[in-house]
C-alpha cells in the first residue's frame, strides 16, 4: 500500500499499533481519512518514504490480517530544513 502526501520534503508520520479496533471517530482534526485492510502473510512491515532505500525500516508483527487508518491532520510545524515552497 502506498500513501501519497503533499509535501515530498518533509511529511510527519504516526504509527501507532493498538490490539482494539479504532475508535469510529468523529474526525474533527482531519483533512482526510482512509481506512483499508492489509495482509501481512510474513508478519513483516516495511515503512518508508519516497526518497529512502527500498529496504527501509521493518516493523515485525504476528502474521494476519491488520486494519490501517491514515489521516491528513494538518499541521504548521516544518523542521529547519524543509521547503516552503514545495508544500505550495
Amino acid at each position: 500500500m502506498a500513501v501519497g502526501t503533499a509535501r515530498y520534503d518533509y511529511v510527519s508520520v504516526t504509527l501507532k499499533l493498538i490490539e482494539d479496533p479504532p475508535p469510529r471517530g468523529p474526525f474533527d482534526d482531519a483533512d482526510h481519512v482512509v481506512e483499508t485492510d492489509l495482509e501481512l502473510p510474513s508478519g513483516k512491515l516495511t515503512i518508508r518514504g519516497p526518497s529512502q532505500p527500498f529496504e527501509g525500516e521493518i516493523v515485525r508483527l504476528a502474521p494476519g490480517r491488520y486494519r490501517l487508518r491514515i489521516s491528513d491532520v494538518p499541521t504548521e510545524y516544518r523542521p529547519p530544513r524543509s521547503n516552503e515552497a514545495r508544500d505550495r
